[in-house]
């Protein structure tokens, strides 16, 4: 009985030992750090699209002044912001569709365009709020009144403080009185491509 006593003991001990060993083991492993990093990939969006186009538009005695051409939509997230560039087909130009000729006066009259408000930025509204940024054209304050597109006119918008998110532009339509054109359709095809800085 003594005997087998004692030796029940001892598996004990060494159950003990073996408890003890266990739990260090498990605290050590509890004890190393872990981490986890999740991530969120935003996809790219820069598209340009054309709303609101003028349909018709008589330019006679009385001109055209700050009718509104048309409007174009920019949804942008790229970090540095995009460039626009506004081209006319016509070199900012209603042209007659039928018997053009650049001799003939009639066959088409001059236009500009204008991007500002009265002294102001750009009309513009955003369905997210107003990137912050800045928004120029060459050394000029974004299109001036009167510009022409003679030549492709490239807006650059930089360092924007958010993402442009359908934001909304108008662009105005101005001609000299002129009643020398003949009768027809005076038309022009006006192009905006977008692209990130």
């Amino acid at each position: 009985m003594k005997w087998t006593f004692k030796n029940i003991q001892k598996k004990g001990e060494n159950m003990n030992k073996i408890y003890i060993i266990l739990m260090a083991g498990l605290l050590t492993t509890y004890l190393h750090p872990s981490a986890t990093s999740p991530d969120s990939d935003v996809a790219a969006i820069n598209t340009v699209s054309i709303t609101n186009e003028l349909t018709s538009a008589f330019v006679g005695a009385n001109g055209l002044s700050g009718v509104s051409f048309f409007n174009y939509t920019v949804n942008n997230n790229d970090i540095d912001g995009y460039d626009l560039t506004i081209t006319s087909t016509n070199s900012s130009q209603m042209r007659r569709s039928s018997g053009y000729d650049a001799s003939k006066n009639g066959t088409f009259f001059t236009y500009t365009i204008s991007h500002e408000s009265s002294g102001g930025a750009a009309t513009e509204s955003c369905s997210s709020g107003t990137p912050g940024g800045t928004m120029s054209v060459g050394e000029d304050d974004l299109i001036d009144d009167g510009s022409s597109l003679s030549s492709a006119i490239t807006v650059e918008y930089a360092t924007p403080n958010e993402a442009s998110v359908d934001c909304q532009y108008n662009v105005l339509l101005d001609a000299t009185a002129d009643t020398t054109v003949f009768s027809g359709t005076m038309a022009d095809t006006i192009t905006l491509a977008i692209s990130n800085k």
